[in-house]
């Protein structure tokens, strides 16, 4: 109990500004137009690492794993590419994607902690847990951020495979995040792709985990935690059923007399108004 309270001291909200909400439907859209038997439903950003054949030795991270426990990966990864690019780069340089995939990657760590029951069901906590502990016993002094960064990213191949099997002993993600985040990075000077580039891919694969755990959540878990506020998650499920993206709503033909006036229903995001993130 106490645990949790202290997450909740944690937490804050961000506004979901129109750059996010315009970046999830159009990437809804054009799911809908690739995938008419569903497929978006079992997608959680493989695709993406596999439309670019340069990215195959990152998709451990997402097919060898389960899912809260890529999220932790990516997030780590996240975090680590962003506080490296903002120490070289001005913000505006790294373009849009840059500061949706933050907002995604703290909104989900949101979701694993403070709302377990929406997401498909993993060990996540126990897994932020020993990464924790990890991250405590590796770093024997205390570090400022760039100092912390450089020991992240500074880790040699060999010792990095030390430290990610003794993480898998213990279920710590925290090396295996590191690895991952080095190997994202290492795409702007081994594929010459820019910063902008990179982070469009680290958004999109962000983007299909939020829309990945939005369809697995129940409606029941939905309107369960409408007692306690609205949450993106929810109104991400919502869109997603309103353009036939679901298996658990039958969606009912139009009547003739509105098929006669060309009605189409459109999608307002109105109540949207807040993004809750985990600040730890």
């Amino acid at each position: 109990m106490g645990d949790h309270l202290e997450m909740y001291f944690h937490t804050s909200s961000k506004d979901v500004n129109h750059d996010l909400k315009e970046i999830i439907y159009s990437h809804l859209l054009e799911k809908r137009k690739k995938y008419q038997d569903n497929g978006i439903l079992n997608e959680r950003g493989r695709t993406v690492l596999y439309e670019k054949r340069y990215l195959a030795d990152t998709d451990w991270s997402i097919s060898e794993v389960e899912f809260t426990h890529s999220l932790l990966l990516w997030h780590i990864a996240t975090d680590l590419a962003l506080y490296d690019d903002r120490r070289k780069f001005r913000s505006g340089t790294l373009g849009p994607y840059c500061q949706i995939s933050k907002l995604l990657s703290d909104y989900m760590m949101y979701l694993l902690f403070l709302c377990p029951a929406m997401l498909p069901e993993g060990i996540g906590n126990i897994r932020h847990r020993d990464s924790c502990i990890e991250a405590t016993n590796f770093f024997v002094k205390k570090l400022d951020s760039k100092e912390a960064l450089e020991a992240c990213l500074g880790i040699d191949r060999y010792s990095r495979s030390f430290f990610v099997e003794l993480g898998s002993v213990s279920k710590s993600t925290l090396f295996e995040g590191c690895l991952l985040a080095d190997q994202l990075q290492a795409l702007v000077y081994i594929f010459r792709l820019d910063h902008k580039e990179k982070w469009e891919i680290i958004g999109q694969v962000w983007l299909n985990m939020l829309t990945y755990a939005a369809s697995k959540c129940s409606w029941k878990e939905h309107s369960r935690q409408l007692q306690h506020g609205e949450e993106l998650l929810t109104h991400v499920a919502l869109l997603m059923a309103h353009l036939g993206l679901t298996k658990k709503i039958n969606l009912a033909d139009l009547p003739e007399r509105l098929k006669d006036f060309n009605f189409n229903p459109t999608w307002y995001w109105n109540k949207l108004d807040r993004l809750a993130y985990y600040l730890a």
